[in-house]
């Protein structure tokens, strides 16, 4: 916008005015550009560190499911080997699996994490009473993205 002349001390108050609206000016081009800036970045951060640990949540439920599939077979092949509290806790693994897998699909959902936790407890609970290792998922190797 096109200015009037001042007078004297009106021009140079004018020119204060324009220095501090500018500098205003200036921090709030900065924040803003900063704020978009920090939430690109801060999806990108949070789309890795989800595909991280959803993959994760996936090596522990095909782990898991691996052991369980592996214990059936011994089971089939050799019944006298298997307790009935073993094969208890065997359907047990099986149904806390079948829930973890489908209640994951929705993360916001905390049953498919406890379906998960109660999953490994289980497995725990079967190779003691079978005598197996008992090595946990964590020592898997990672998984980076």
């Amino acid at each position: 916008a096109r200015r009037m002349p001042r007078e004297g001390g009106e021009e140079a108050a004018g020119m204060f005015d324009d220095i501090v609206s500018l500098d205003d000016s200036l921090v709030r081009r900065g924040y803003d550009a900063g704020v978009r800036i920090g939430n690109v970045q801060g999806e990108e951060e949070g789309l890795q560190l989800g595909r991280l640990k959803g993959a994760e949540v996936g090596v522990r439920l095909a782990l898991y499911g691996g052991r369980l599939e592996a214990m059936e077979v011994l089971a089939r092949k050799h019944p006298g080997v298997f307790a009935k509290r073993a094969t208890g806790a065997m359907e047990q693994l099986r149904s806390a699996l079948e829930l973890a897998e489908h209640s994951l699909l929705n993360p916001r959902e905390q049953a498919g994490f406890d379906a998960l936790e109660s999953a490994e407890s289980r497995l725990r609970t079967i190779s003691s009473l079978l005598k197996f290792s008992q090595r946990p998922a964590e020592e898997t190797p990672s998984l980076d993205f």
